[in-house]
């Protein structure tokens, strides 16, 4: 026996252990680069994201100033046209005197500084007014001012951030501010000599005169640019507009908004990275995240705080702040414009930061990477110290043993064994803890979130700390809205109702944690509510009440209709002749029954016309109006527990038998001196109807939509098959008629026959899918039933639908559009094909033509499930349908029945459920000359031989082929590549045929055309198009208005060969004239 080594065995073990670990670590790193890119894609999305969430904070502040002078304006010129009223004539009477420092002598003017220090100063401005310029204003203008104070007032109430509102008489004779400034600060502080300098430095500048006609001859409201505010306020900005009386300036009213708010909105906006800003069209910093300086004679530039590489910015500055991403020096800008301003919002990240965020987070690749190979080598470690040394020690012993040697006891663990059971016992008996746990928190949060009762944590000051579902469906807010801590509870209470509220809190007690109460609330939207609420106070070692776990309900209808029912009694009680006049009045059914016999005590005309109740037989009760007895009993329990019952759906039944859908207010009343129930009833059942109706009809018009998408998109496959479809169809047409060899000769006729159904099929989608006015002419039925089959022919095979048709020849024409009553057909073979779908094999559809001189008949037959009465009855009403959603819109029949219609024809319908159906549509025949054009091939004889024909077309497939059939046809052939190259070959006078594509890149199509026309007139009427863009509005515009000949692909070889024929005698008949 050979020595036993252990060698091999560890290096072996070494190997299996290396191979298991490589692929692990070879798609950790491959999964951390992969994240790396998909992480930074996404970041890029963020940032995105996160700029137009800015602007929308920012727009709504700029929001305020643009509205707030638009109402300045709205209510300015509205006073001075007389439109409104002033709010109030007395406040002139508040205009003083106003006398300069230490003068006795003549006032210099007038102003509001009598109002100072009195609870009228924070109601108004101040006006500053010089008496002897009056003249020159407007009659009413300074009471219109004055009454501008309150809407500034209240403004500025709600957005501080707007510093003064003004307005600047056009006249000279005075200026109104808001809020009140006293005179000697606005004269005198300012370095003014007197109110008639301060006015008239006010209207030198820039910001009023650009109110005036002669800078703003359009009257709009409009952005200064940043300057600093004199009385010290620091860097703002103005929004003003002109206000006019009629047609004639009067003056500018304005505002000014504080560059500091700006800066700290953007400080507030939290920035994943790089640098945010307001920029001006101009590059001026209207609002950095650093502040603006208070102090400085001009306002920083972008250029001054834009990271270093850039270049010139006043070069790339219209680029920078168009709205989008841009990339650009190492940078990753995005800039959104700010609605009803010149700025931008401008976020700046470089890709450094944008690196490093990414970095971030992918860093959980390297951690998971290096404990993947910790783990291993520790594995590596354990295994060849607890099984590969043990395992090869026992086979040492064994292979010694059976040598017959007397081997010692080999050294293998054995105590580890039941540490590891204990563990696992451990372990076990732990997850299963956890498990019942988390089924038990489970179990918890799923029964009150599925509450329909309101259930809430707070704390005794009114900031909640759980809210269930319920209860964020009350308030239209999310759970993290109601549990931020800016939301508090109590502010939705009135003052009397929160002081009721904390004396409840107050009588809560260990001993007796539990109390309920009723409150009402007043809601932000302006509703009323009433609350029930359930409290149980939870205390803490001290007894101090920490929070309160409530459950509530919405008791609001039950307030409402207790309040409602005691007005009616307290009605009924004042005036039974009031109640009776009331009742025959309304349009409702009113009807007062006895609450255990259901007798009828009283009805009123609409109760009788509407369910035939009338007290005048005796002992008659209303339970036969009743389509269901136990609505009735559930009515009665519910007015016995609540006494009101509103809005209470239930089924009646009228004498004829019809149901009817009512909605029933109740209350449980005393009826001479016995219980009894008063109902309002109202018919709803017109209301179920079209809500119904409406529902269904939404539904079959997103389907409709979904179709109309498919359709255009089956239309622009169509129209990438063109061009391939045309090389085939030439190529074989002319490899079948050149052939010489019969065997080459009948396949290139198969490969023809199977390009000319691709090319059928491709015309039918492009039919489908053109928008056009509806051409008649004389349409072959036959060849419409044979097109509608082919196109469906996949569909019938795949259901294993056999198809039958009878269709005779020599069939009277019908004078018709071919696309329309194809789109009949089709729509009638799809729809037997879906219902034979759900029929029992053998699966038919029959198709038979039939006609006389008076007109044609088509029957499409079936043999499936068929139809009951009621649906048969109904099958061509617009949007009804039977099949299931996604499947049918309910429009295919009735849009078959209008076309049919349009066509002086008829649409029947023959079926029975479980019989198949046969529709029927018979059209009148077509004049008696009526034929269909003859597609007539072009014979040598015809041919116009050494034409001198261009050929252009970016396609070179499709321009040999062209060439070489005309070349085939004798014809001198030269090929332009473009439009350019064709309008030098055709400068040159030596063509009689011009063959161009009208999609072609740079120079297309009409511009060729135009070009040729410029060249020489005549050269125009020499063009042939060939287009596979039918669909495009431009090219049937183009086609309509020159009257250019155009053939579509994909060519038909013998038309188009009739085409270029007819086209050039037409030239050569021209050229003889």
């Amino acid at each position: 026996m050979s020595p036993f080594s252990k060698l091999p065995l560890s290096r072996r073990y070494a190997v299996v252990i290396i191979l298991c670990a490589l692929p692990l670590v070879l798609l950790v790193a491959g999964l951390a680069f992969y994240q790396f890119d998909a992480h930074r894609q996404a970041e890029l999305q963020a940032l995105g994201s996160d700029i137009s969430e800015a602007k929308l904070v920012v727009d709504s502040v700029v929001k305020e100033a643009l509205d707030h002078v638009s109402q300045l304006k709205q209510q300015a010129g509205d006073l001075l046209d007389g439109n409104v009223p002033p709010s109030d004539p007395g406040l002139r009477a508040l205009l003083k005197p106003s006398f300069p420092p230490g003068s006795q002598g003549a006032a210099e003017g007038m102003t509001l500084d009598a109002i100072a220090g009195t609870p009228l100063q924070r109601c108004l401005g101040n006006m500053y007014l010089v008496e002897d310029r009056l003249a020159a204003a407007a009659s009413g203008e300074v009471e219109m001012a004055l009454a501008l104070f309150e809407p500034m007032r209240l403004t500025h109430l709600v957005t501080p951030y707007l510093r003064w509102s003004y307005y600047f008489s056009a006249s000279g004779a005075f200026v109104a501010i808001s809020p009140f400034v006293g005179r000697a600060e606005m004269v005198e502080g300012f370095g003014h000599g007197s109110i008639r300098a301060m006015i008239d430095s006010y209207l030198a500048y820039d910001v009023y005169l650009d109110a005036t006609p002669g800078r703003n001859p359009s009257g709009l409201s409009y952005w200064s640019p940043p300057y600093l505010d004199a009385a010290g306020a620091g860097w703002m900005v103005s929004h003003a507009t002109p206000v006019f009386n009629s047609d004639k300036f009067a003056g500018m009213v304005g505002t000014d908004l504080l560059l500091s708010f700006l800066d700290e909105t953007l400080m507030k906006l939290p920035l994943r990275a790089g640098q945010i800003w307001i920029v001006s069209s101009t590059g001026e910093l209207i609002a950095d995240r650093s502040g603006t300086p208070a102090t400085g004679e001009a306002v920083r530039k972008l250029a001054a705080v834009l990271p270093s590489g850039f270049g010139d910015i006043d070069d790339i500055l219209p680029t920078i702040l168009e709205t989008g991403r841009h990339d650009m020096a190492g940078h990753r800008l995005f800039s959104a414009e700010i609605a009803g301003t010149p700025w931008a919002l401008l976020h700046v990240v470089s890709d450094r930061e944008l690196n490093g965020i990414t970095a971030g987070r992918i860093a959980p690749y390297a951690v998971i990477l290096l404990a993947l190979l910790a783990s291993i080598f520790a594995a590596h470690w354990v295994l060849r110290r607890q099984f590969v040394r043990p395992a090869i020690a026992l086979v040492e012993h064994l292979r010694a043993e059976s040598a017959g040697d007397t081997p010692s006891v080999p050294i293998i663990p054995a105590l580890w064994r039941p540490w590891a059971d204990l563990v696992s016992s451990i372990f076990d008996e732990n997850r299963s803890t956890m498990e019942k746990l988390a089924s038990s928190e489970a179990s918890y949060r799923s029964v009150v979130e599925l509450q329909t009762e309101f259930v809430v944590r707070m704390t005794p000051d009114g900031y909640l700390s759980f809210v269930n579902d319920a209860y964020c469906r009350y308030h239209g807010k999310s759970r993290e809205e109601l549990l931020d801590p800016s939301w508090c509870e109590l502010d939705v209470l009135p003052p009397d109702e929160r002081r009721r509220f904390s004396e409840h809190l107050a009588r809560l007690t260990p001993e007796a944690p539990d109390a309920s109460i009723e409150l009402y609330n007043a809601m932000p939207d302006g509703r009323h509510e009433w609350l029930a609420w359930n409290d149980h106070g939870i205390f803490d070692g001290e007894s101090r009440l920490i929070e309160v776990q409530s459950v509530g309900r919405d008791i609001t209808d039950r307030v409402l209709a207790e309040q409602a029912g005691r007005e009616t009694a307290a009605a009924l009680a004042e005036s039974e002749a009031q109640f009776r006049a009331i009742a025959e009045g309304v349009p409702l059914a009113i009807v007062i029954t006895l609450l255990e016999s259901a007798e009828i005590m009283f009805v009123n005309e609409r109760a009788h016309q509407m369910l035939g109740l009338q007290v005048e037989q005796n002992g008659q009760t209303a339970t036969a109006a009743w389509a269901d007895l136990s609505r009735r009993d559930e009515l009665v329990r519910r007015l016995l527990g609540e006494g009101v019952v509103d809005a209470f759906e239930a089924e009646q039944i009228q004498p004829d038998g019809k149901r009817l859908n009512t909605l029933i207010s109740a209350r449980r009343i005393t009826h001479q001196g016995r219980p009894a129930i008063l109902a309002a009833v109202t018919d709803i059942t017109r209301q179920r109807e079209a809500e119904a109706e409406i529902t269904r009809q939404r539904e079959t018009l997103y389907q409709s939509e979904k179709l109309s998408a498919l359709g255009s998109l089956l239309a622009g496959v169509a129209h990438e098959l063109n061009n391939p479809l045309s090389v085939v169809i030439g190529y074989s047409s002319m490899l079948k008629e050149f052939s010489t060899d019969a065997a080459t000769a009948g396949r290139a006729d198969k490969i023809h026959a199977a390009a000319e159904r691709c090319s059928r099929i491709v015309r039918t989608f492009l039919a489908m899918a053109r928008k056009k006015p509806p051409t008649r002419g004389a349409v072959d039925v036959n060849e419409v039933v044979a097109a509608s089959l082919e196109l469906a022919a996949y569909g019938l095979r795949s259901a294993g639908i056999e198809t039958r048709t009878e269709l005779p020849e020599g069939l009277p024409y019908v004078w018709g559009d071919a696309d329309q009553l194809h789109q009949v057909m089709t729509n009638l073979v799809v729809n037997a094909q879906q219902a034979l779908l759900l029929a029992p094999h053998p699966r038919r559809l029959t198709i038979t033509s039939s006609g006389d001189a008076d007109g044609l008949r088509i029957v499409v037959a079936d043999n499936g499930p068929g139809m009951p009465e009621n649906v048969r009855s109904r099958v061509f009403e617009p949007f009804y349908t039977t099949k299931p959603a996604g499947v049918g819109t309910g429009v295919g029949l009735s849009v078959c029945q209008a076309i049919v219609s349009a066509h002086d024809g008829s649409i029947t319908l023959d079926t029975e459920e479980g019989r198949g159906a046969h529709f029927t549509v018979w059209l009148p025949s077509g004049p008696a000359d009526a034929v269909v054009a003859p597609d007539t091939a072009v014979k040598a004889g015809n041919r116009t031989p050494n034409a001198r024909v261009l050929v252009v077309d970016d396609d070179a497939d499709i321009a040999s082929m062209i060439a070489e059939m005309l070349r085939k046809d004798g014809h001198v052939v030269t090929i332009a590549e473009d439009a350019t190259a064709a309008l030098a070959a055709a400068g040159d006078g030596g063509m009689d045929l011009l063959i161009s594509d009208i999609r072609m890149p740079g120079l297309d199509g009409p511009g060729l055309y135009r070009a040729l026309g410029g060249i020489r007139p005549g050269l125009a009427n020499r063009v042939l198009f060939v287009t596979g863009d039918t669909l495009a509005p431009e090219i049937d515009r183009f086609i309509s208005e020159t009257g250019a000949a155009v053939i579509e692909k994909p060519l038909d070889p013998q038309a188009f060969r009739r085409l270029v024929l007819e086209r050039l005698s037409a030239v050569q008949e021209a050229e003889s004239r």
